[in-house]
Order: C-alpha cells, then structure tokens, then sequence
C-alpha cells in the first residue's frame, strides 16, 4: 500500500482521511503546516501527498515545484473547497497530479490510490 502524507489545515477532516486510509492498509503521516509538510517528506519520501490548498501558511505556486523537485516521484493531490477550483486546476498545471473537490468521497479517494498501481492510468 501507499506511504501518504495528509497535509490538512481541517483537523477533523485529517483524522477522519488518517483513520480510513489506515484502515485500509496505507502507511498515514498528518501535516498541517508547510515545515510539517517537509519534515514528513524528508523523513520518508511518501508515494502521495494529499495537499489541502486552504492551508494557511503554504502557496501552492512555489510549494508544488519544489516538493516535485525534491521528491519527483511523489503524487500530489490538490484538495480544494468548491468554492476554490481554479486553485485546484492551477494546482494541476503546476504539477499536482490530480485535484479533488473537498469533502473527497472516502471510495473515490481510494481509487485514485489504487491507482498508483497502474501509473498510465493517471498519466
């Protein structure tokens, strides 16, 4: 299974991803600010980063470039609220591999995570 990092300024909302990522068999590190962020990378380089783009002290214009440079091979999942999309599909042309509207369905989250799997699916 995947080593994944949640960065998630919404504590509730961390848990509750952690608890059923967990549960289903992926290695969980919870973040919820940009120097957390980059401990649990250099720690252990996660196979995906979900990236809430509401966090108070991160932009993802620079922190997207960098984490990708630093650990090329991580997927980034922009998480936005509806009323942020453009962020969103910004995030993706940054490099993010995927945005996903907040609250995330818990089944399509684990689809995409399946997916790792199968890298050209998501290319």
């Amino acid at each position: 299974m995947a080593r994944v990092v949640i960065a998630e300024s919404n504590f509730l909302y961390a848990d509750l991803l952690a608890e059923y990522l967990q549960e289903v068999g992926h290695a969980i590190r919870v973040a919820s600010a940009e120097r957390e962020i980059w401990a649990a990378i250099l720690a252990e380089v996660p196979d995906v980063l979900l990236l809430d783009l509401g966090l108070p002290d991160v932009c993802a214009a620079t922190l997207i470039p960098k984490l990708l440079e630093r650990s090329p091979s991580t997927r980034i999942f922009a998480l936005t609220g509806r009323s942020s999309i453009d962020a969103g599909t910004d995030a993706v042309r940054l490099g993010a591999h995927a945005h996903l509207v907040k609250p995330v369905k818990f089944m399509t989250l684990a689809t995409h995570l399946q997916m790792l799997n199968e890298p050209a699916l998501l290319d």
